[in-house]
């Protein structure tokens, strides 16, 4: 699939104009035309209330005693103004990526890191669109609300794209919540932790066995995503409803 960039448009958030400057020099030789900046949280979710991007680069460091850019995505996915269809490009040191996708669905959709690499930009970037050209049916049900229409969507699509299985189970399992099939949900996810260490999916059991009253078992599984270190505003959510549900209002504040 050939890609062009002259009609996506792109928002950035980064609050050191060299980097923001080198990015968009990129941005522009890959043909890119319509470009948005922004240098703080604040801003950022301002112009995804009003307006629609393709794609959007968000650094995660914005500053000393500044929002990150995991939060611009956790604030804009709360409020609805994360549309499924926008790629949303966390930028960020490789190391420390691997604490960030604990979310089940308020992570990003990919990483890339400083200093920018023109081959690596686009690499990237072209890895990722081609998955949302692929899903695009899917993240329009679910922009639109349509969520049974998404459920049917996440099955068909899982059987036509494998290799696309574990991106399409992880929003099977979204819906699957949103649509009050915990019990389902909880089979799937339980079904993938078996097979790797994925954070979110532990993050999605742990909530489904909330909604379904297990609250033990709820947080056993949301209190390893927490031992491991993921920033996951999901897991200690969660967790403390447990805790106040069983009565201890200690740990639910702590």
């Amino acid at each position: 699939m050939e890609i062009s960039y002259s009609d996506k448009k792109v928002l950035i958030v980064d609050n050191r104009l060299e980097d923001l400057s080198e990015l968009k020099k990129i941005l522009g030789r890959m043909g890119v035309g319509a470009i948005q900046v922004a240098s703080s949280v604040n801003m950022g979710l301002a112009l995804l209330r009003e307006a629609r991007f393709d794609i959007c680069f968000i650094v995660f460091d914005l500053g000393k005693d500044q929002k990150n850019g995991l939060q611009l995505i956790q604030e804009a996915s709360a409020e609805g103004s994360r549309q499924h269809a926008t790629a949303f490009i966390l930028i960020v040191d490789p190391d420390r990526s691997k604490l960030l996708f604990g979310s089940l669905d308020a992570a990003p959709d990919t990483y890339i890191s400083k200093p920018y690499d023109e081959a690596k930009v686009r690499s990237r970037l072209e890895k990722i669109l081609r998955v949302k050209h692929v899903l695009q049916p899917l993240e329009q049900a679910l922009d639109g609300g349509e969520l049974q229409a998404a459920l049917t969507l996440c099955q068909q699509l899982g059987h036509e794209y494998p290799g696309l299985s574990l991106y399409i189970s992880r929003i099977r399992g979204i819906v699957l919540i949103e649509l009050g099939l915990y019990a389902e949900a909880v089979r799937l996810f339980a079904s993938l932790t078996a097979q790797r260490d994925l954070p979110w999916a532990q993050v999605g059991q742990g909530l489904a066995l909330c909604h379904l009253g297990e609250y033990r078992q709820a947080q056993v599984c949301l209190s390893q995503v927490i031992e491991d270190s993921h920033l996951c505003v999901e897991a200690y959510s969660g967790l403390a409803r447990a805790h106040r549900a069983l009565g201890e209002w200690g740990a639910a504040i702590g």
